[in-house]
Order: structure tokens, then C-alpha cells, then sequence
């Protein structure tokens, strides 16, 4: 099949798609990306196994057009536009669009071209409105509501001739709206061909807790730094490591001052994946501190994956697919969202555990028999393979 593949981002990178990408060529499709394009970067690029074509927009559409886009309809009026070239050029079958804001553009050239239309939701759009700093701005409430985007995501998941979701809370979302057999879960898991080697060796020399990630209030590491703190006055030391970047390091390197825990919290800054390998393999464990809410309750971070890939015991707040998971596979402990003692008593009990003579993880085996890119990217040429079937 000829696929073009919608991103309203720039491309690369983008681990999922990347990952989308290899497994549809290697079926034997025809990939396009369609994305936004940097300053003086090519506009039409060709890749080893798939083509890159790039709108050129400003910083003023791709964001605040962007944000809009359900009040201010012009912006699907010139992506519509832009994408109805390409799939006239290339002859397009399939339009693939990643996550929610362009769903209507995705239905408009569908019933234009008679194509058939995948709507792949990396997460629960809607919910992250709610929770997002700029939607939650008086001008982003006016702009961007929470109840127009659920409208509106409600009448085009009906539209799409496939549904992708990344974990089972997000599919039982949808079980009411539309056939379960048009919902097919790809998930966020390692594609464990391009993951560098991580090693498992057993670190307790010094109790390194590692967080890697972008750094948004939502991410809940405040909370971490917190506990953190409680666990300074138990006389118990932490070495935390940071490694991402994002709008909230401001204000946690305030939190961190203002606790005086500054000998205990390393901002590492951006690292790349080979470096992401390296820091997993000093840490003693790691924490994925995400706060509960509709959104988190409804989809599953990568890093999950690389943690149990690297057999590092994670403890984790108790948002739903992280829980069900980090409890089935016994990758660690879970606390309460929003509790920094109950986390400040986690963390102790975790380094009790790992300090034990006989401990040890299995995860990483786990990692490779189940929750592997090999078997969410077989789901996704499943998920192509019924489309030729019986569209």
C-alpha cells in the first residue's frame, strides 16, 4: 500500500514513527511523511526506506494556529491543501494521521480521494487538554476547550476505518462509540533492534534514583523532590538524575533550593538514547512519578520499557496501565499519585529490596518475550493487512 503518514510535528525524530515506519516498509508498503519543516531544512528529503515531505510554517501556525484549530478553521483549510497534493502525486491509499488535531483533515481526504483513513491516538487527546499548561490559560480555555475536543474526537474516531490506541484503558475508551474489531492496540513498547545494550549489573554503592523524560508540571517530579526531602530528615541520601528538558526545570530547580536537597538532585539536561543507555546502567532504579489523571490513566510512557529492558526497579505512581503492568511482571513498587511520603516510604522499602543478597529482576527477559516493537509492529501490519481484506 501507498501510505502517507500525517505528523503535525517536525520529523525526525520520533521513536514511534520511526518504529511505524520500518515495520510497514519491511511489510512492503510505501511510507511518506508528511510534517512541518525547521528553518532551511529540505522540504523534500528521501530516506533509506521512506520519503519525508515538509510543510513550511510559521512559529505563529504551528503553535498558536495549532492550539485554535477547532475555532479557527483555516488551519485544516491549508493542511487539506498541502496533503491533497501529495496524495494526488503519489498516488496515495492510505492516510495514516498521528493523534487527534488533524483527524478531520484525515476524514475530509478520505471521502475526497476515497481513501482508506487510520487514526492512530498516541494518547488520550482530550484529557491532556485538561491538564496542559498552555489549554489551561484563559485564552487556551476559550480557544481550546476540554468539551469541544472531546465532540470532536467522538465524531471522528466513527469516521476511521482503523483506530490505533497504545494500551487496553485506552480501547475500553472507545468500545461504546464504534466496532471493537476497528481498534487495534500498538504499543509504546522497545524496538529492541535499534536499543543499545544495556548492562544489568547490580549497583549498590550508592542509591541512584533516575528519571529520564521531557519535564512538565503533569510529570509529577515535584513530587519526587519532595520525597526526597522527607527522606533527607530520615537521614537516608538519594542521588536523584534528571534527564530531559521542558517547560517545569525552572520551577523544580526552585523547589530543589528551597529544600535544600541541592546535593541530591543532578539536572543532566537532554541526553540521546546512547546516553539514556549508559545512565540506566549506573542507576540503582528508577521512577516513573507521572500524577494520575484521565490522561495518564489512558496511555503508557516508552520509558517503562527501557527500564524493565534494563532490569532496573522502577517504582512508579499508580496511574492504571502503569500499575496493572509494574504489578504483573513484578518490575517494582507503586505508590499514590500526589503522596510524597507514601513515595518517600516506597523508595526506602525499594532500596531495602534491592540491597538484598538474593534480589534480582527478570524484566528484561519480559521485555523480550512480550512487550517488544516485533510484536506491536506485527499488530500494526495486522492492522493493514484487513484494510486490503475487506477496507
Amino acid at each position: 500500500m501507498r501510505i502517507l503518514m500525517i505528523l503535525e510535528s517536525e520529523f525526525p525524530p520520533d521513536i514511534r514513527v520511526e518504529n511505524e515506519i520500518e515495520s510497514l516498509v519491511e511489510a512492503g508498503n510505501f511510507v511518506i511523511i508528511a510534517c512541518y519543516a525547521k528553518k532551511n531544512e529540505k522540504l523534500i528529503e528521501k530516506k533509506e526506506n521512506h520519503l519525508i515531505v515538509r510543510f513550511p510554517r510559521s512559529d505563529f501556525f504551528k503553535k498558536k494556529l495549532s492550539a485554535a484549530c477547532l475555532t479557527l478553521p483555516f488551519y485544516f483549510v491549508s493542511w487539506k491543501k498541502f496533503l491533497s497534493k501529495i496524495v494526488e502525486k503519489y498516488q496515495i491509499e492510505v492516510i495514516h494521521i498521528h493523534d487527534l488535531p488533524l483527524a478531520k483533515v484525515g476524514y475530509l481526504l478520505k471521502k475526497k480521494y476515497n481513501l482508506h483513513f487510520v487514526l492512530d491516538m498516541h494518547e488520550n487527546f482530550p484529557a491532556a487538554v485538561k491538564i496542559y499548561k498552555h489549554t489551561n490559560t484563559l485564552q487556551g480555555k476559550i480557544l481550546s476547550p476540554y468539551k469541544k475536543w472531546l465532540s470532536y474526537e467522538n465524531s471522528y474516531v466513527k469516521e476511521a476505518d482503523r483506530i490505533i490506541v497504545v494500551v487496553e484503558e485506552a480501547k475500553t475508551r472507545f468500545n461504546k462509540l464504534i466496532d471493537d474489531k476497528k481498534i487495534y492496540i500498538v504499543s509504546n513498547t522497545l524496538n529492541l533492534n535499534s536499543f543499545d545494550e544495556i548492562e544489568t549489573k547490580k549497583n549498590i554503592e550508592s542509591n541512584i534514583l533516575f528519571f529520564a523524560g521531557m519535564i512538565n508540571q503533569h510529570r509529577g517530579l515535584q513530587i519526587v523532590l519532595k520525597a526526597i526531602s522527607i527522606l533527607k530528615e530520615r537521614q537516608i541520601d538519594i542521588i536523584f538524575q534528571i534527564a530531559g528538558t521542558g517547560s517545569y526545570v525552572s520551577e523544580l530547580k526552585k523547589i530543589v533550593t528551597n529544600l535544600d536537597i541541592e546535593k541530591n538532585v543532578i539536572f543532566l539536561g537532554w541526553k540521546t538514547r546512547k546516553e539514556i543507555s549508559s545512565l540506566l546502567s549506573q542507576a540503582s532504579f528508577t521512577i516513573i512519578p507521572h500524577l494520575k489523571s484521565e490522561h495518564t490513566d489512558t496511555t503508557i510512557p516508552h520509558k517503562i520499557f527501557q527500564y524493565m529492558y534494563a532490569n532496573r526497579f522502577i517504582i512508579s505512581s499508580n496511574c492504571k496501565p502503569l500499575e496493572r503492568i509494574i504489578n504483573k511482571t513484578n518490575a517494582g513498587l507503586i505508590y499514590q499519585s500526589n503522596s510524597a511520603n507514601d513515595l518517600a516510604d516506597k523508595i526506602e522499602l525499594g532500596i531495602a529490596e534491592i540491597s538484598k543478597e538474593d534480589f534480582s529482576l527478570s524484566t528484561r527477559k519480559i521485555v523480550e518475550d512480550k512487550y517488544n516493537w516485533k510484536i506491536d509492529g506485527e499488530n500494526l501490519v495486522r492492522l493493514y493487512n484487513s484494510l486490503g481484506n475487506n477496507g
